[in-house]
């Protein structure tokens, strides 16, 4: 009995980090697998030479990703710090 609980309780452990790691990001190119008519999509590439290297051989196609918003740490505002 007691080995049921200790595997119910590593499995509850696991599933509460798994869904703290697991935060949906979304990545600025997706691909497009096969034809028009019955085709698979993911948006999980940082750049376009990931996105058709991914399509390599299988066919399809690379887009920007719709739903993707550039954070705002990736430049672009006021710097602080150090003056050169």
């Amino acid at each position: 009995m007691s080995g049921k609980l200790v595997n119910l309780a590593a499995a509850a452990t696991l599933a509460l980090l798994a869904a703290g790691a697991a935060q949906a990001r979304e990545y600025p190119w997706c691909a497009h697998y096969g034809n028009s008519d019955s085709s698979a999509t993911n948006c999980g590439f940082s750049t376009i030479e990931q996105c058709r290297a991914a399509i390599s051989g299988v066919g399809g196609y690379c887009q920007t990703n719709p739903r993707y918003v550039p954070s705002a740490a990736g430049g672009g505002g006021r710097q602080s710090g150090r003056r050169n």
